[in-house]
């Protein structure tokens, strides 16, 4: 009967500690709420964070439909206020969101708002996406990665409006890095175009180049008239 006293002693003594660990290795929980709104009024929805564990940083995207939803405001919430932090609000349909403290955060509260105007009755579903967590252990000096929970939410328009299927905003393409192109070789130099042969100088023999034809045909005529003179004188000898 003793032992059995001691056992339930011990299991009443260790079952906080049992719970206590259970919660904390659950991780953390962001929230989106489901939001009722008008085509008339602005539209703040406030998403939470819980269950911190001391986190150092956090990163994530809230995506939205930019068709139905125009976003006009963004702030970080006052859970971030012991940190740095960054928005991006440059792309439609996103909201990106960097934090980083030396000082983990263990509260929970408001890590975001987000103001939207309606641009339909349609309304849109709030989605968190790409969410990284980290904590820091000065004693080791290690940085491990936090794993959590994310629940969804989203806005509705009218009191019989209802939230959509969600719209998820891709990450925009890397602009790719241009190829450098090889260094053009330098352009040979052109070789030089060979020197025309000088014409063939004419030799003292031939009076200055080739003769033509006629030169032949004239000195033949004169040979000729030449013989028959000298026929006719002798013929003139002869009769004398």
């Amino acid at each position: 009967m003793m032992r059995r006293w001691i056992a339930a002693l011990l299991a009443a003594c260790l079952l906080p500690a049992l719970c206590s660990v259970a919660l904390a290795d659950g991780g953390f929980v962001i929230t989106v709420p489901v939001v009722q709104g008008t085509l008339e009024e602005d539209i703040a929805v406030e998403i939470a964070l819980s269950g911190c564990q001391d986190m150092d940083s956090l990163q994530l995207r809230v995506n939205y439909d930019q068709t139905a939803l125009r976003l006009v405001s963004a702030e970080a919430g006052e859970l971030l206020g012991g940190g740095l932090h960054a928005l991006n609000t440059d792309e439609p349909g996103l909201v990106a969101l960097a934090y980083a403290a030396r000082e983990g955060l263990t509260d929970q509260g408001t890590v975001l708002t987000l103001g939207f105007a309606a641009l339909s009755d349609q309304g849109s579903a709030i989605v968190v996406t790409d969410v990284l967590a980290t904590v820091y252990d000065a004693e080791s000096g290690v940085q491990s990665k936090l794993y959590g929970t994310v629940e969804n939410g989203g806005v509705a328009i009218g009191e019989a409006g209802s939230v959509p299927e969600a719209v998820i905003t891709p990450w925009p393409e890397e602009t790719p890095v241009p190829t450098p192109s090889p260094t053009p070789e330098p352009t040979a130099e052109p070789t030089a175009a060979p020197e025309e042969s000088a014409a063939p100088e004419a030799s003292a023999g031939d009076g200055g180049g080739t003769r033509p034809a006629a030169f032949y045909v004239f000195l033949a005529a004169i040979v000729l008239l030449i013989i028959a003179l000298a026929l006719l004188f002798v013929l003139r000898r002869r009769k004398q």
